[in-house]
């Protein structure tokens, strides 16, 4: 017969085996999302890391996100950039110890803002596109680009000032103000690469200013930049 200090010390060690296993799974499950400026679509990940060693013992597993951003590719507002492998960026990435939020791209602005809701809880965009139907053909190609190029950080600047000007602006005031914001925007970040010693990306920045607002301080500051073989720094 069993003595039963072995049977409760057993017990409590299935028990306590059994809770460790829990908040091992726990740890190890990572979930996250990511967006794309090719075509303006999200996907959610999950995978499972040891927390211990790192080491991965199950892959990432993609699902469609279910968002209330609009569909700007089926609504004809902007045309996907076709590469391969496509581009994605990270939004955020959690576990139920740990959190993390991109600061890389910072696509997570341009995620927050498209999924904007109005106080009826539809999709605040999918609405102005639909009210502003011509507003919206200017703005997006614009956020496109400016989401291709990593301008995240600026590009909700742009889109905050097209919800705002919308209603009292006529078109091409409210397209050369968007216009001139962006070439600002571009502007900002040449320079910004220039301080940095990232040659080849503050010419294409600074290329990009000039083509919309083509000022002849931006155009001094490019010659100054070698071109070809001669320019250094990190590339595109």
């Amino acid at each position: 017969m069993f003595d039963t200090r072995v049977i409760i010390g057993i017990a409590i060690s299935i028990v306590v085996v059994f809770f460790a296993l829990l908040v091992w799974a726990s740890a190890s499950y990572h979930q996250g999302v990511e967006f794309s400026p090719d075509d303006f679509s999200s996907r959610s990940f999950e995978y499972y890391q040891d927390p211990m060693t790192g080491f991965i013992f199950r892959g990432r597993t993609y699902s469609a996100t279910y968002d209330n951003h609009p569909d700007l590719v089926t609504d004809k507002l902007i045309s996907p950039r076709n590469i391969s492998p496509k581009t994605w960026h990270l939004i955020s990435e959690k576990s139920s110890w740990t959190r993390s939020i991109s600061h890389d791209c910072d696509a997570r602005f341009l995620y927050v803002s498209l999924n904007q809701l109005t106080e009826d809880q539809t999709g605040f965009w999918e609405d102005w596109n639909s009210n502003y139907a011509d507003h919206a053909k200017i703005l997006w190609p614009l956020i496109a680009e400016m989401a291709r190029d990593d301008l995240y950080l600026t590009l909700c600047k742009v889109m905050d000032a097209a919800a705002e000007k919308s209603a009292t602006a006529n078109l091409d005031d409210f397209e050369a103000e968007l216009n001139q914001m962006v070439a600002d925007a571009y502007l900002e970040q040449g320079i910004i690469d220039l301080g940095m010693d990232r040659a080849i990306r503050a010419k294409y920045r600074l290329e990009k200013s000039h083509k919309i607002d083509p000022n002849p301080a931006t155009k001094a500051m490019l010659d100054q930049i070698p071109s070809g073989k001669d320019a250094t720094g990190e590339s595109l």
